[in-house]
């Protein structure tokens, strides 16, 4: 006994010590949790994470991940700590949030005065200290834009020499009732068989920009252009600008899909003046044509588990005046895996079928891709 209790004598200052690091280490981990928000009648502590136009994101105190409330279901919410909110086109505001009140967000700042922002026009909040990096100051000058550059590049050197590229871009905007997208991609491969001439196997370059503008909460109307250019298929310019209506079938945070209709005018002009011999005699085989078709379309994307994106797009386009047979059909879809912020993996696939082609090519282009994606998301 005299053993034991002189050995809790000198373990007496460890004890001590231990404590107050436990003490010292443990207060950072409390006073970091002290946001609150109200969600019918039940206070719930944590970290305000973000706040935007469809709600707040709020991590628990006692739970892992965040959770979503929409404004609708908040009835009250305040920071301890100051944060930089972005709304509108160009505001910007720093200060404690101490409240909501008749669809606004109060903000009071260290020099005492006030400010109420409409929820619908919150964009992002940050940590007080954003806008000190070059990074910062672009997303908030370029805060509904996205974009995203993707390359790849293969060389093969053996009995079949071949050298191929690929490059796309993408570049959204979408803030209240608008929407807009540029999108284009370039590929090209050569190969060369020993003791034969090199030859180009692809060359292909797509543009596409598209514009939407949402009439009701359901329906939008939607005008756009695309444009291709590929050797291989013989196809000097198709140029297709059309325009219609679409209508949201599923508008949320994580998942919306669209159908759309519309009118289009279609343009293409081949490679080559080919005489083609028949009943009749010799005729100028098909250089150039145009026609007006009805152009079909569905478009979807989702946010996927561990930050993963997914969009899709299908499109039908049948000729007025000859639908059965002269038609074009597309589908596109992608997936992006997040590598950091400002890198992802991209894999996607393009197919178009084209039921009158040129003359000696296929109907359909099938097109795979996997490559770095380098993006700038705010």
């Amino acid at each position: 006994m005299v053993g034991f209790c002189r050995a809790a004598r000198e373990a007496r200052p460890v004890l001590v010590w231990m404590l107050a690091i436990a003490v010292v280490l443990g207060a950072p981990l409390r006073a970091a949790a002290e946001d609150t928000v109200t969600v019918k009648g039940d206070t719930l502590r944590g970290r305000v994470a973000d706040v935007t136009s469809d709600g707040v994101e709020f991590e628990p105190i006692h739970g892992a991940g965040a959770i979503a409330i929409p404004w609708t279901d908040l009835e009250g919410i305040e920071t301890e700590e100051s944060l930089t909110v972005m709304y509108g086109d160009d505001g910007e505001s720093a200060g404690r949030i101490v409240g909501v009140r008749d669809g606004r967000l109060l903000l009071a700042s260290g020099d005492g005065s006030s400010e109420a922002i409409a929820t619908g026009e919150l964009f992002h909040a940050y940590p007080a200290d954003f806008g000190d990096s070059v990074m910062d100051r672009l997303r908030s000058q370029f805060r509904y834009w996205n974009a995203a550059f993707d390359a790849g590049a293969a060389y093969t050197d053996s009995t079949i020499d071949r050298a191929s590229g690929f490059a796309a871009l993408r570049i959204t905007r979408a803030h209240g009732p608008t929407r807009f997208l540029i999108e284009g991609d370039a590929r090209y491969t050569n190969e060369k068989e020993k003791g034969e001439r090199r030859s180009v196997t692809e060359n292909r370059i797509f543009g596409f920009t598209r514009g939407e503008y949402d009439v009701t909460e359901r329906l939008y109307s939607y005008a756009s252009v695309r444009a291709t250019h590929d050797t291989v298929q013989n196809l000097s310019l198709r140029f297709e600008p059309r325009g219609g209506g679409g209508v949201h079938v599923v508008k949320s945070q994580d998942f919306n899909f669209s159908t759309d209709v519309g009118l289009a005018w279609i343009y293409e002009d081949y490679y080559g003046d080919e005489f083609i011999v028949g009943n009749s005699g010799p005729e100028r085989g098909r250089g150039s044509e145009n026609h007006w078709a009805v152009a079909f379309g569905a478009q979807a994307d989702a946010k996927l588990p561990y930050g993963t994106l997914w969009r899709a797009r299908a499109e039908y386009l049948p000729a007025v005046d000859d639908w059965e047979k002269n038609y074009l059909a597309r589908f596109e879809t992608a997936l992006d895996f997040p590598l950091l912020e400002w890198l992802a993996f991209t894999v996607a696939l393009r197919d178009e079928y084209d039921n009158t082609p040129a003359e000696g090519t296929e109907r359909n282009t099938l097109t795979t891709t996997a490559a770095l994606s380098f993006r700038f998301i705010p």
